[in-house]
């Protein structure tokens, strides 16, 4: 039932008919427009991504099978029993000499801070791909040293070059995927990553069982990652953002040629000028006000920027803490080890496989701080809880949510963080986390003097992880930022008014809308003739506002012929001529906690003493509801957003 409303109250701005990231895809040129457009199953964006989602299944290998290698730690040297074709029974490696054993655990990330932020760097200048793959071959290589050492120096060495190149191949090999393919594409990186690093996890185990030697598994665990290296040296291209900010053409007209696969009604060569002046121009202006003149300067003049950046650094390295402390101390839980080694893989396969769904339903910020919430309430069962399998079954779902934050988390940083600094954003994240890697290390000598002691470490971490999330901006449904003055737009942004509520809404049905009027002592032919005329209302956020300033927004209400034009900012009082051709006093403001739009307004003469009338907005299902005020019953007018 169509029906139209001419009661006398201020409604919504009005916005293009289109949202506003259709908007970018039909008027803006812009990187995530190209990739946009060739929608979610372009084969050859399907193949870069898959690509780099194997690259974890590779690095999975010498990253876990160490668990194995080293064996059980022996503290002291009467009454302890050493695993047989270990480290640790090789060089032997126990009492005073047992913490040598550790060392060769942890050492690499010793060298994950040189390379998380030299290799990120310069991933950020001269490219993800060259980064990627020569860390990729020469993390394979080393490997396949390290199984030739003659003593655990030589060994300890070679682990910490392997950790300097390691973490360029996970500063670098994310930011390529997500750089190039469409933003519908990106929301399955976590599962499709997650499950695949979760294949190479849960394959230590078995290579492990037949393969018992330390040297022989570190061997095997190596050569994928040499192998693969080759393969991609002649495959993979640089991102496609990487190539439209510095200008290679070429890279981007075989990044056109490869997208379209030869069909006809692809996109045209000579856009690719376009595409790269048009950045390019972005990029000069950034320039002038002072954007790309160096990362440091950057975090300096932009606090925000930093503000976050510190945040997701101790994000990051809390979740590297308890995800490292839980593979380690594995091995060492009652049961066959290799059993439960693989349990706490598979235990990571249902929050890949949620953790998309999740996130776009959540929320970037909420998900992430619900499941931080999550492992520490689950460790802190596992305290309190004396019955051997509930204890253990809090542990898996401790490792279920630490798994779904840890992923999720590189969506998000990837998403919060510009082109021109993601790579080294993410690297100086990586770099922090270091220290929690290196502090898991010692979460097995903890479980030695008590096995509540990692678990308490583990609910803390995660907790306060959990709180510093909140402060982080929601990136979800968002481009890609270029530059830091777009990081800093969609933070003044998310201070205001929910993007679906901008568009053109007009009248689809109501709910006692009859009875209201009737109600407000209307004649029946006028109320009939309320369901004659169209109404519609419109939201639109207004352009060219100024950074600092809050954001301001225009509202449109038609019924009929007759139209009134407001402006206005959320939470102050203005003056607007109304229907009536009378001045009301209006103000509109937005809980973003309730996702609550309210309309407040009254005659500005108020010679009667009136109450404010109050409306509320709210998005339900993909359609506007406006609800009226009244003590008898619910009225409602549902409001659809035209296409």
């Amino acid at each position: 039932m169509q029906n139209n409303d001419l009661h006398n109250e201020s409604e919504a701005k009005l916005l293009p008919a289109e949202s506003p990231s259709e908007k970018s895809e039909k008027f803006e040129l812009t990187s995530d427009s190209v990739l946009n457009s060739y929608g979610n199953r372009n084969a050859y964006q399907l193949f870069v991504f898959i690509s780099m989602a194997l690259c974890w299944c590779w690095t999975a290998f010498p990253a876990m099978v160490i668990t194995f290698a080293v064996g059980d730690i022996c503290m002291n040297k009467t009454g302890c029993k050493l695993t047989p074709g270990s480290i640790i029974e090789d060089f032997h490696l126990i009492g005073a000499d047992s913490y040598k054993a550790e060392i060769a655990i942890t050492i690499s990330t010793i060298g994950n801070l040189f390379g998380s932020t030299v290799l990120s760097r310069l991933s950020d200048m001269k490219g993800r791909r060259p980064v990627l793959i020569s860390s990729l071959f020469l993390l394979g290589l080393l490997g396949v040293l390290s199984s030739f050492s003659p003593n655990i120096y030589v060994f300890a060495f070679l682990r910490l070059s392997q950790g300097v190149f390691s973490s360029g191949i996970a500063s670098s090999n994310w930011v390529l995927a997500y750089e190039s393919t469409s933003m519908g594409l990106r929301s399955y990186s976590s599962l499709v990553f997650g499950l695949v690093w979760v294949v190479g996890y849960v394959l230590v185990a078995p290579l492990c069982y037949y393969v018992t030697y330390w040297r022989h598994q570190i061997l095997v665990a190596s050569l994928p990652c040499v192998i693969s290296a080759i393969v991609y040296y002649f495959t993979i291209p640089e991102s496609f953002h990487f190539a439209v900010s510095n200008n290679q053409k070429e890279t981007v007209k075989r990044w056109y040629s490869k997208m379209n696969g030869g069909r006809e009604n692809g996109r045209k060569m000579e856009e690719v000028d376009f595409l790269i002046e048009e950045h390019l121009n972005d990029k000069n202006a950034n320039e002038k006000d002072g954007e790309n003149s160096g990362l440091f300067s950057a975090l300096w003049r932009k606090k925000s920027f930093l503000v976050y950046l510190l945040v997701i650094s101790y994000v990051w390295s809390s979740d590297s803490f308890v995800y490292s402390g839980l593979y380690l101390i594995s091995t060492t839980l009652a049961g066959n080890k290799f059993w439960n080694f693989a349990l706490t893989g598979f235990a990571e396969i249902p929050s890949y496989i949620v953790s998309p769904y999740l996130l776009e339903k959540m929320g970037r910020r909420a998900f992430v701080s619900v499941m931080h919430l999550l492992t520490s309430l689950a460790f802190i069962g596992t305290i309190f809880i004396d019955h051997e399998n509930a204890s253990f079954g809090c542990w898996l779902i401790g490792k279920f949510a630490i798994s779904c934050a840890y992923t999720a988390i590189f969506v998000y940083s990837s998403e919060v963080f510009p082109t021109v600094y993601r790579s080294g954003c993410i690297g100086i994240c990586m770099f922090i986390s270091c220290f929690g890697g290196a502090a898991s290390g010692s979460v097995r000598s903890m479980n030695v003097v008590s096995p509540n002691l990692p678990n308490i470490f583990f609910a803390g971490a995660a907790l306060l992880a959990a709180l510093l999330t909140l402060l982080l901006p929601e990136t979800r449904g968002k481009q890609l930022p270029d530059s830091t003055a777009e990081v800093e737009v969609e933070k003044r942004e998310s201070a205001g008014l929910s993007k679906r509520f901008l568009g053109n809404w007009t009248v689809a049905y109501d709910e006692n809308f009859d009875e209201y009027l009737y109600a407000q002592e209307y004649g029946y032919f006028l109320r009939r003739l309320f369901r004659m005329v169209t109404i519609s209302k419109s939201f639109q956020a207004v352009k060219g506002t100024n950074e600092r300033d809050p954001p301001k927004y225009k509202y449109k209400l038609r019924v009929g012929s007759h139209t009134i034009n407001w402006e206005f900012e959320l939470d102050k009082e203005f003056i607007g001529e109304y229907l009536d051709g009378n001045n009301h006093n209006v103000t509109f403001s937005y809980d973003n906690s309730t996702k609550i739009l309210r309309e407040t307004q009254i005659a500005s003469d108020n010679q009667y003493n009136l109450k404010p009338t109050v409306f509320e907005y709210r998005i339900v299902k993909k359609m506007m509801r406006m609800k009226f005020p009244h003590d008898q019953f619910k009225v409602y007018k549902y409001f659809k957003k035209d296409e």
